[in-house]
């Protein structure tokens, strides 16, 4: 998919039921989305949900949202339909689509979220929205009735982004969807999960969260942070896996406590196995027992040839070269 100038994005369908994927069609929405989460395809009608900007006549942005469906016809993708435009003046943040409805969060100063029907595709309906402060990132389906997400708080009047955020949305109502649970950190810093969803890990069985953290409040810390998540519990936090000890006391400034050395060995991604936690990062590997995070059960300092190599931020692993490790 590919988005032109003129505010529009082309899609194209394949297929890829036989021995060699066939070109189905191409099409075009008005608009341009924000992620691959905003592109959908169910019982073969393609969803989208666009935000589209046009610019006025004193040279201002304006934005509006829509969710259109699309169906191949006659060797093209053609539009068959689309919802009223809503959320005018804001974009959109994140999209989920969970069976026959989408979940829609747009953001300029606050965070409505929008639940509109696609039962019938010709007619996508909005069926409610719920306006909060803050935004978020990512959508992350608990079951059919509750959606888990990470943004940021926002304060509505000065539109200054506060702390990191975790909330749980129960739509069992889609007409009436309700913030059932909201956790914000209190300190300054970020997560790789607001950026990449390979970051967010929930393991559904254990109703568990883990995601990177990067705290830089007065002095840098990097940590995977650990929650227990469920509808029926809320949000509580667990704790975190801090790996600061395993780096060389070399790379720490003493002034500040910021990294110095030639990479940053922030903590990535976190992998839930049967009852233990392992917590990746550019400098080491670390497992926990998930009722006792304080207490390291086996770790792996990586080999200083890698420590001195400038990893970058490789998608989903470590960027390692062929010399690296002798």
């Amino acid at each position: 998919m590919t988005a032109d100038s003129s505010s529009r994005t082309i899609l194209h369908a394949f297929g890829v039921t036989g021995e060699e994927p066939t070109w189905l069609g191409s099409g075009v929405v008005n608009g341009t989305l924000h992620d691959q989460f905003s592109l959908d395809e169910r019982d073969g009608i393609t969803r989208v949900a666009t935000t589209e900007e046009h610019w006025s006549s004193n040279g201002t942005p304006e934005r509006t949202n829509r969710v259109s469906t699309l169906e191949v016809s006659g060797g093209a993708l053609k539009v068959l339909g689309q919802s009223a435009p809503f959320a005018d003046g804001e974009q959109i943040y994140s999209t989920r689509f969970v069976g026959d409805t989408a979940y829609v969060v747009t953001f300029r100063q606050v965070d409505p979220l929008f639940a509109i029907d696609l039962s019938n595709p010709a007619e996508p309906r909005i069926l409610g929205s719920l306006e909060i402060s803050g935004f978020s990132d990512y959508m992350h389906p608990l079951d059919d009735h509750h959606l888990l997400t990470i943004g940021r708080e926002v304060d509505p009047t000065t539109g200054w982004a506060n702390g990191l955020m975790l909330q749980i949305f129960d739509v069992t109502t889609p007409t009436a969807p309700q913030q059932s649970a909201k956790y914000v950190f209190s300190g300054d810093g970020w997560s790789a999960a607001n950026e990449d969803h390979k970051a967010f890990t929930y393991f559904a069985d254990k109703g568990l969260l883990a995601f990177p953290y990067v705290d830089y409040s007065s002095s840098f810390s990097s940590t995977l942070q650990v929650f227990g998540v469920t509808p029926d519990t809320g949000i509580n936090y667990l704790g975190a896996v801090d790996q600061t000890r395993l780096f060389p006391t070399t790379c720490l400034d003493p002034t500040g406590g910021y990294w110095n050395c030639d990479y940053l060995p922030e903590v990535r991604r976190g992998v839930f196995i049967e009852d233990y936690l392992y917590a990746i990062s550019y400098g080491a590997v670390t497992v926990q027992a998930v009722n006792a995070l304080a207490t390291p059960v086996a770790s792996v300092q990586l080999p200083e040839p890698l420590l001195s190599y400038d990893m970058g931020y490789a998608d989903g692993g470590l960027a390692v070269p062929a010399n690296a490790v002798p």
